[in-house]
């Protein structure tokens, strides 16, 4: 149109698609748009609907993995954060552009870290008691289990990161864990490295 936007995306061309909320009447969730569900969704994005561009995973096609979607790339990765294809979210530092700090991500804040993460910023992730949420014993962070203690490295949890020495996987000498160096001592504590 004479605006630069396609007519029927044009506020002032397509008048009578748009609603009093200045989005297309169909789509538009307070004035119940007939392509809006009851769910208050996109009706074809909807899957308590069975939305037509939900797949059987009850994802999105496009974003589903399993299904082959077309936002994941070769190597099983989100297209845009992957590496090896060059994705658009990657910066020249090798980094998710968005978490960069040299790029000046718009996830990062002032003091150089993840915005949700910092506690003078007052981030999402943060509890009360100035720990991330999730790990916090006081505020019973999803990541603590009945014992005090990281669910993912307690023995008595069956942890993930726990081997079956009864050790942090990744200082296992047995299991070759990632932190046991060469000479066989924790990376950290070798007089030699």
């Amino acid at each position: 149109c004479p605006h630069g936007h396609y007519k029927n995306n044009c506020t002032q061309c397509g008048r009578a698609l748009f609603c009093e909320h200045n989005r297309k009447r169909y789509f538009c969730i307070p004035c119940k748009g007939a392509g809006i569900s009851e769910h208050n969704k996109r009706r074809n994005e909807c899957a308590l609907c069975g939305g037509s561009q939900v797949c059987p995973h009850g994802r999105r096609y496009t974003a589903c993995k399993e299904c082959g979607g077309s936002m994941y790339c070769e190597h099983g990765k989100q297209r845009n954060t992957c590496k090896t294809c060059g994705g658009c979210g990657i910066c020249e530092h090798g980094r998710v552009r968005s978490t960069c700090v040299p790029c000046g991500g718009s996830r990062t804040c002032e003091h150089g870290r993840l915005r949700s993460q910092c506690a003078p910023c007052g981030g999402a992730r943060r509890c009360e008691h100035g720990r991330m949420r999730s790990y916090c014993v006081d505020c019973g962070g999803s990541r603590m289990c009945e014992h005090d203690r990281m669910r993912a490295q307690c023995r008595e949890c069956n942890g993930s990161q726990i081997c079956d020495h009864g050790l942090l996987r990744g200082r296992c000498r047995d299991c070759g864990g990632s932190q046991i160096c060469e000479h066989n001592a924790r990376r950290d504590k070798c007089r030699i490295c």
